[in-house]
């Protein structure tokens, strides 16, 4: 009878299979075996773990005692026997190898999870904790203050960073928890959870010191911290260990961006980790179900220590403006964050989306007519005037108002200076006195701005583009006051005694301020377009505009470095014909054009030429002619090579500047105004919601109005002083009086703690739902899908039948030898490991001749 191998298909163990013509056995390894191909003793020893065969390996290891057999010793594929019975899951066998003394766990737990067997990785842990404690207790028996040391070494050499002989098994820098993250095992995450283990901040990419381990391991440490955040940024992860997620989000995806900026080489993989950060705190707003649940969400305290001080006035909408902040574009223009701002922005003026435009003109032009009265108004005890001026529409319209009238302000200064046919434009009017009095206004109004918003003040190009304006105008108010007071006294040396322009020194200050003023009206004027965030249909456009700008920057930047580039040379090219002049044969004379004989005359004819406004004639070259005083007569010089290199060079910079740059300036801008345009709907929302805040929690008077003390801080100037003086009872006994050096003299509540505790416990029971709702909304998705997890399940599930009969049957003519051989020398003196282990070689050994000659026969 022919031997015929029997392999298990489902499973793909190795079956040892009796030979009935023979009575030998043979070995089948499938295609993608664990078993090393090692004939010795060791890999025998591999092929009855592999196989289950309980009986066969408990008695090798009895036969072997003391005679210092390596446990731990690793095959072809650096797996260890421990691993072997946990890829298998045999935790029968797993147990067996764990009774054995030495034997080392570093990769085993590894296996334990990527299998997803919690039965299996208790039992590991149970072993290590043993291992490391000894007959004490274990630290989840101690108290807390017990726990401390002794788990942080369990956490050491039970969740360590995998570095055995072939790092290739498992990622670099992998724990159990680590790597139970990455299979995004949530029932593995939770146990270790419960032995509180948690997952340690990576090292950094830059070291504050000089590290020794930086330097010899960098590539290892990169990978080891990218599988680390990889862990961080998992939305189960997040979920399950932090109190506040969506804080937690935010802060990783900063942390994501700055070490994509840092480690460039893998800046695809943090890019992408930050967008996950940020999707997960988008799907957790899209599981709030009620305004009230949103509005809870976005009016969170705490996380803005890094931008706010703990003095500053605390904010209504403190967890949107870390959005803002944080430049969370899809967090923001999510539509349940976008339908609470709306609402909010249109409080009192509900009507005002369903109106037309002629009635919005009419609300507009209202205001303006009654602007000269609203410090009469503020000042009326009435609710429903202070209800009405707090409206954050209504403080929108006020402010553009003020400054419609600002502009009107400078619009009339320039018509009276057009109609000044006397040149005393720079004399001090009364117009520059109301101008100077509302840049006071707008200057107190960014001084609060920046002890009120600190860091975040600085997130917003408007503020600066505002500071340098009013700083333009104001400057050249100053100016122009200081002349009109000390005209009669500093005329002979800083301004002059003719008020003529022609008259005025070449460095005098009013000279500055025109330039100053000049700047400062473009600037002003200009800012309108900032008003364009408010309506969709220019929004986009104007978002378009300021990101176009960042690229006419850069392209400046590269534009400039091709202009000094060519001056230099064409500078050194006609420096020494400077002054020449020619004498020509018909008695006319030529001089040596000004264009490129200095240097920033060759740069002001290089930029201007690229518009048309320069004379081809400046690349000439002019040499000086003379008398021969042979002939006496008037020799004429061309350096035509010169010259043509001159010319060619003048080309060059043309082509270069125009047919390039040009070009490359057209396509920035294109890509830009693409980008926006692709995604114009989420810029408008986020830069509008950015305007919308300001209005939401900003000052209710405007320029100039705010520098009159209004009703309410003179009230409670007077309660604060009261309560120092006289006590809170003298007002009531509700508010402490307070000073720090950001908000100076203030009152606070003193049931303010007792609301804040009150309002975390909300959030958090919030938080819980959100997390349930969300791993909710992910369980529905996975059953939507057959994940190739699930047949990983399946495929294990049907392993552990075969390794059922090799558990619990040694049937086999190999197996069975071990077992005989084990019996009859039970009784008498141990077998020496080698005596034993050369046994079995050769059975195996014989065998395997047995399945070669029947292979050749078969070939045959």
């Amino acid at each position: 009878m022919d031997v015929i191998p029997m392999t298990s298909v489902s499973s793909g163990r190795h079956l040892l299979t009796p030979c009935s013509r023979r009575n030998a056995s043979m070995v089948i390894s499938p295609r993608g075996s664990s078993v090393a191909e090692d004939t010795g003793p060791k890999g025998i020893f591999f092929k009855l773990v592999d196989l289950g065969d309980y009986q066969a390996v408990q008695d090798i290891l009895l036969a072997s005692g003391d005679s210092g057999f390596d446990i731990n010793w690793r095959n072809a594929e650096g797996l260890t026997a421990l691993d072997v019975a946990v890829k298998h899951e045999n935790n029968r066998l797993a147990k067996l190898l764990l009774s054995i003394p030495g034997i080392k766990m570093d990769s085993a737990m590894l296996h334990a999870v990527k299998q997803g067997n919690v039965g299996m990785l208790e039992m590991l842990m149970n072993k290590q904790s043993d291992d490391v404690f000894g007959n004490q207790e274990s630290p989840s028996e101690n108290s807390q203050e017990e726990q401390k040391r002794p788990q942080t070494v369990s956490l050491h050499v039970c969740l360590d960073v995998v570095d055995g002989p072939d790092p290739s098994l498992f990622p670099a820098g992998v724990t159990p928890l680590i790597l139970a993250v990455l299979e995004d095992n949530r029932e593995l995450i939770q146990f270790f959870l419960d032995h509180k283990y948690r997952i340690d901040t990576p090292h950094p990419s830059i070291c504050e010191k000089e590290c020794k381990l930086c330097e010899t391991r960098e590539l290892r440490n990169s990978n080891a911290r990218l599988n680390t955040y990889k862990a961080l940024c998992s939305p189960t992860y997040i979920a399950m260990t932090s109190p506040d997620p969506i804080l937690t989000a935010f802060e990783l995806s900063q942390e994501m961006m700055k070490s994509a900026g840092i480690e460039t080489e893998f800046k695809e993989d943090y890019e992408a980790l930050a967008k996950q950060t940020d999707q997960f705190a988008v799907a957790l707003l899209n599981e709030c179900h009620t305004t009230e649940e949103v509005q809870l969400l976005l009016q969170k305290q705490g996380g803005t220590e890094n931008i706010h001080s703990i003095q500053d006035k605390p904010k209504t909408w403190c967890r949107l403006r870390l959005a803002l902040y944080y430049q969370q574009i899809e967090f923001v223009t999510h539509p349940n964050c976008q339908q609470v701002l709306r609402s909010k922005w249109l409080k009192g003026v509900p009507f005002w989306r369903t109106s037309n435009a002629a009635w919005k003109v009419l609300y507009i032009i209202s205001h303006i007519l009654l602007f000269p009265f609203l410090p009469i108004l503020r000042r009326i005890p009435s609710e429903r005037i202070s209800r009405y001026c707090r409206r954050p529409l209504t403080r929108f319209v006020n402010e553009q108002v003020s400054y419609l009238i600002f502009l009107g302000l400078l619009a009339s200064d320039l018509w009276f200076t057009s109609l000044d046919l006397n040149h005393n434009a720079r004399r001090l009017n009364d117009v520059h006195l109301l101008i100077a009095i509302w840049l006071v206004g707008f200057a107190v109004k960014e001084i609060q701005q920046i002890l009120d918003l600190r860091m975040e003040y600085l997130t917003n190009w408007l503020n600066f583009y505002e500071q340098m304006m009013y700083a333009f105008l104001l400057l050249a108010v100053v100016i122009f006051t200081v002349h009109f007071y000390t005209d009669n006294v500093f005329d002979d040396w800083l301004w002059h005694s003719n008020d003529d322009d022609e008259y005025w020194n070449t460095y005098s200050p009013l000279l500055f301020a025109d330039i100053f003023y000049a700047l400062g009206c473009i600037m002003a004027f200009a800012r309108i377009i900032h008003l364009f965030q408010v309506t969709i249909a220019l929004g986009p456009m104007q978002i378009s505009l300021s990101y176009m700008v960042v690229d006419i920057a850069k392209f400046l930047l590269l534009f400039f470095i091709v202009l000094v580039s060519f001056a230099m040379g064409l500078f050194r090219l006609y420096a020494p014909y400077a002054g020449n002049r020619r004498t020509n044969l018909d008695g006319t004379t030529k001089t040596q054009m000004e264009g490129f004989v200095t240097f920033f005359g060759t740069m002001k004819t290089l930029f201007w030429s690229l518009f048309g406004l320069e004379d081809l004639g400046a690349a000439d070259i002019v040499v000086t002619s003379y008398t021969d005083a042979r002939t006496n007569e008037t020799v004429i010089l061309k350096h035509y090579v010169t010259e043509s290199a001159g010319f060619w060079i003048f080309g060059i910079y043309h082509a270069v500047a125009i047919i390039v740059l040009l070009n490359v300036l057209i396509a920035m801008m294109n890509s830009s105004y693409q980008r926006i345009e692709n995604n114009a709907d989420k810029e408008w929302k986020f830069a509008r919601s950015r305007l919308w805040i300001r209005y939401i929690e900003g000052a209710t008077v405007p320029p100039p109005f705010n520098l009159l003390p209004s009703v309410k801080t003179t009230g409670n100037l007077l309660d604060w002083v009261k309560i120092k003086c006289c006590g809170s009872e003298s007002i009531g006994d509700e508010q402490n009086a307070k000073w720090n050096k950001t908000r100076c003299c203030y009152l606070e509540r003193k049931d303010t703690d007792t609301d804040r505790r009150a309002s975390g416990k909300r959030y958090t029971a919030l938080i819980n739902t959100l997390v349930q709702r969300y791993f909710a909304t992910q369980d529905k998705k996975r059953s939507e899908v057959i994940a190739p997890g699930d047949l990983h399940e399946l495929l294990q599930y049907l392993r552990g039948f075969q390794n059922k009969p090799a558990d619990e049957n040694a049937n086999t003519k190999y197996t069975r030898d071990i077992h005989t051989m084990h019996k009859e020398n039970h009784t008498s003196q141990q077998i020496p490991h080698k005596d034993l282990t050369s046994v079995a070689v050769n059975i195996y050994n014989e065998n395997n001749g047995l399945i070669n000659d029947d292979n050749q026969q078969g070939r045959e």
